[in-house]
């Protein structure tokens, strides 16, 4: 039978792997704030899970910012002020997420496996909880700076009391829960560099030309797909 310190280690691998894949229908995406600059990633169509197609978020960097999209989407300006705004309220959310992966996923199996479950695994549980209840006590503080309703916010912080894995991964959800309101093409061609916007670009329109073979040629979803494959064309 497994020990409790192997038990522990494996739920706690697996709750965070749980937390860190999405779902994402055939015409959704994730923009990714990095580093340095913006990035892109559409969801693994080799197969689906609960008919819909998976996407593993960055596992060693929660601090990554993501955004969901989905296409055709209403051709609105962001609002890159507020885009701002969100982001560097985020940045100690991120720092707190980034030193979480350390203490869950990276010193819980060390204390785990070299002291047992001794005062060491006490010890580190009580600073894991000290810095998630710092983490949601910033929410509700800077709650209107990051967009967040009452709901919402409760939900985040209920999840990543009773489950510390989840709270890894505490900033994408917000940022996640963040409406840029834009189009897929009016967003990357405001976020993305040139050379991310022009591989964006043939990237979606080839996933355009693979869903519009799934449909009668006058049929509304393809006259739509069609018309959005021309927007896309024209766009420089």
């Amino acid at each position: 039978m497994l020990s409790f310190e192997t038990l522990l280690v494996l739920g706690v691998l697996f709750f965070y792997l749980y937390d860190s894949l999405m779902l994402l229908n055939v015409n959704e995406l994730i923009v990714q704030k990095t580093f340095k600059k913006w990035s892109y990633r559409f969801p693994a169509f080799g197969f689906q899970i609960l008919r819909k197609f998976p996407l593993m978020m960055n596992l060693l960097m929660p601090n990554f910012l993501v955004f969901s999209l989905s296409w055709p989407s209403p051709k609105e300006e962001i609002d890159t002020g507020r885009l701002e705004t969100l982001i560097k309220s985020l940045l100690p959310l991120q720092i707190i997420a980034s030193l979480l992966l350390m203490l869950i996923i990276f010193a819980i199996p060390f204390v785990a496996f070299i002291f047992d479950s001794g005062p060491q695994l006490l010890t580190l549980f009580m600073f894991i909880y000290l810095l998630i209840f710092i983490s949601v006590f910033y929410l509700f503080i800077y709650r209107d700076p990051l967009g967040l309703s009452g709901l919402k916010l409760s939900s985040i912080a209920f999840e990543c009391i009773l489950c510390p894995p989840f709270a890894i991964n505490i900033a994408r959800k917000v940022s996640m829960s963040y409406e840029i309101g834009s189009d897929p093409i009016n967003c990357s061609k405001t976020l993305f560099d040139k050379q991310t916007f022009k591989l964006f670009k043939s990237d979606l329109s080839s996933l355009l030309k693979t869903n519009m073979k799934y449909y009668e040629k006058d049929s509304a979803r393809y006259t739509e797909l069609q018309s959005y494959l021309n927007d896309i064309t024209k766009t420089k």
